[in-house]
């Protein structure tokens, strides 16, 4: 015998069906050869909206929007942050190299939802490495052009901060993400991660490690 489906209280309900589909509609009408969002696509931008306020009630919030992230990025497509860290001892600073091609870049990654972009770099430090850091100063901001078309990937904003070790390292296992981690001078540098480091950005890291003064750079122009 079929039984009625019973709701937790505090899961919220679905938005209308026919609701959805007409938003759907609507925006597929307005947005039309130019790729711009006109008043007609607003309610797919408040459906987004929408998703994103109702999945951060309930349990696994974080890991269920980074799911949803692509289906958002199509609703409403804006720029990704995307943060590394920057540790130095003696003038060399500190690489992880990356399971998946061998290639190496200062720990870090895309920003969660919610989190602040230094706290992010410390997190991804210490998940990366085992080593607790405090962001200390913002060296750079880079526009990183999209290698895909615009409507399935848009540019990252790449934030360099300079990170100062606040503890002893803790061991770390490598792991499916991580597997190795060293320290590197301007001129030994082991095969570098494009798009996560590339030569250019390395070169502006150096340069604000030899100068410490050095102002934030906002304006470098970035390898696609």
């Amino acid at each position: 015998m079929l039984r009625p489906c019973r709701r937790s209280r505090s899961q919220p309900l679905p938005p209308p069906h026919h609701a959805c589909r007409s938003s759907r509609a609507r925006a597929g009408a307005a947005v039309g050869r130019s790729g711009r969002r006109t008043a007609a696509t607003l309610p797919t931008v408040a459906a987004a909206r929408w998703i994103a306020a109702q999945a951060g009630r309930l349990p696994g919030a974080r890991r269920g929007l980074r799911a949803a992230n692509p289906l958002l990025a199509r609703l409403y497509p804006t720029p990704k942050v995307d943060v590394r860290a920057v540790i130095v001892r003696d003038g060399d600073v500190l690489l992880v190299r990356h399971a998946d091609n061998g290639r190496w870049a200062p720990p870090g990654g895309f920003a969660d939802i919610g989190e602040a972009p230094a706290t992010s770099a410390e997190r991804e430090v210490l998940e990366e490495t085992g080593r607790r850091v405090r962001a200390v100063k913002l060296l750079a901001v880079i526009d990183c052009p999209s290698r895909r078309a615009p409507a399935t990937r848009a540019n990252v904003y790449r934030l360099f901060f300079l990170c100062a070790e606040i503890a002893d390292p803790r061991p770390r296992r490598p792991d499916h993400e991580v597997d190795a981690q060293a320290f590197f001078a301007a001129d030994g540098l082991p095969p570098l991660c494009p798009k996560r480091f590339t030569t250019e950005q390395a070169a502006l890291v150096y340069r604000h490690v030899a100068e410490p003064e050095r102002p934030t750079d906002f304006a470098v122009p970035s390898s696609p």
